[in-house]
């Protein structure tokens, strides 16, 4: 399955400074979120993009570099 092109957001608002070492550590109150590899893409993430997810993609080190998220209509 390809990914398609995601829309890239900002981290939400007043979460930043909670971001620990370990992005599994990370709760964000309000969010339905799932982590995600560079290259990983599948229908769970799919189904999770449409639904309006936080979708976080993680490197190597499982440091969190981008947050996607479906644009709201």
């Amino acid at each position: 399955m390809m990914r398609p092109d995601l829309n890239e957001v900002s981290i939400p608002a007043g979460v930043n400074h909670q971001f620990p070492e370990c992005v599994f550590e990370i709760a964000l109150p309000g969010f339905r979120t799932v982590t995600m590899g560079s290259d990983q893409w599948d229908c769970l993430l799919q189904a999770a993009y449409d639904e309006g997810w936080l979708l976080l993609e993680l490197d190597e080190g499982e440091k969190l570099i981008h947050v996607y998220q479906r644009p709201t209509s």
